[in-house]
């Protein structure tokens, strides 16, 4: 890349991470100006997922020029190896927060929908534990980051994050071989935080998947048998959804025609449900996937970056973390 192109790419991702600070920042303003504010676990989950986005984007825009003056064709670098340690340690951080608040969210459409807890009960019980761990993890590692010196500056200078200095250094099977300045330890630390998106991408499909499988074995419920009346009311006992998926029955019926018969309407409110959560389950996972798809490549082989450096850079940017935020934003 000539020092145009890189300029011009890092304006565009600090176009983008801005449109994805406002776009978080008007969420968090919502929410502290809404009347019941930060009452709910599900708003405060939402509002941590926010700050999350916001950490990260702070992150990406200082480390445009956090990198340190001088590096190899950085033409945008005016900071200190120092600035830079600063800026990996917010955009690590960043994504780690909203990494684990989105499957902390997840966690809690399970409980809620699966086991039937109330929202004062998830509070009280299991609540502020998981802001706790969400913390800690979101803290802790990206110190760690910064004591093992693993934060530097990549490629082009354009972004600082996980990797040996000088970029590339390290490897054996190259035939220039660098010897590392920083961050020997820094593909062992990468491909650790690589596993751990996996394994927050594995906890998202396993819980997602139990919720479709829940609501679709609750609506089977839902078609017309011919049963006794004291049958009828055990079954009714057993398998009665929860208030939420009530009022969508409501909804969903309110717009049936008029001649249309019990069993059909059951049918089509059945279907209705099912392709709802499913729906959404593809929607959160897309989110997921796109938004963190450079950081997998990345954290899972740090020569993707080297040889796709401006595929991984591009999506990276945080167009893909405005359509994150516009999934939250709707869901709110």
């Amino acid at each position: 890349m000539t020092a145009k192109q890189v300029i011009a790419a890092s304006i565009v991702k600090c176009i983008l991470s801005a449109l994805s600070l406002t776009a978080s920042s008007t969420i968090v303003h919502m929410i502290r100006m809404s009347p019941r504010g930060l009452k709910s676990s599900y708003s405060r989950i939402i509002f941590g997922i926010s700050v999350g986005d916001i950490i990260k984007s702070c992150g990406i825009i200082v480390g445009t020029f956090a990198v340190p003056r001088g590096t190899p064709e950085s033409p945008m670098a005016f900071g200190t190896i120092t600035t830079c340690s600063y800026a990996g340690f917010l955009l690590v951080s960043g994504v780690l927060t909203t990494v684990l608040y989105l499957v902390f969210l997840i966690y809690y459409f399970w409980r809620r929908v699966k086991h039937r807890i109330s929202p004062q009960k998830f509070a009280k019980k299991e609540e502020k534990y998981l802001h706790a761990l969400v913390w800690i993890i979101a803290s802790v590692l990206p110190t760690v980051l910064v004591i093992q010196k693993a934060i530097n500056p990549v490629k082009y200078g354009s972004a600082c994050i996980i990797s040996s200095s000088p970029f590339g250094c390290g490897r054996e099977e190259e035939e220039l071989y660098v010897e590392c300045t920083r961050g020997k330890s820094a593909p062992e630390l990468a491909q650790a935080l690589g596993a751990m998106l996996g394994l927050s991408l594995l906890c998202l499909l396993l819980l997602l998947g139990s919720i479709t499988f829940h609501v679709y074995s609750i609506e089977k419920t839902l078609t017309p048998v011919t049963t006794s009346p004291s049958a009828n009311n055990n079954e009714a006992q057993e398998y009665s959804p929860s208030n939420n998926e009530v009022e969508d029955l409501r909804e969903q019926g309110s717009n049936a025609p008029p001649n249309e018969n019990t069993n059909d309407a059951n049918q089509r409110k059945k279907k209705s449900l099912t392709r709802s959560s499913l729906y959404q389950s593809i929607l959160y996972i897309m989110a997921f996937v796109i938004t963190f798809a450079a950081p997998f490549s990345f954290l899972a082989n740090s020569k993707i970056l080297d040889k796709n450096f401006e595929v991984v850079m591009w999506l990276a940017s945080d167009i893909w973390d405005l359509f994150d935020t516009y999934l939250h934003e709707t869901k709110n």
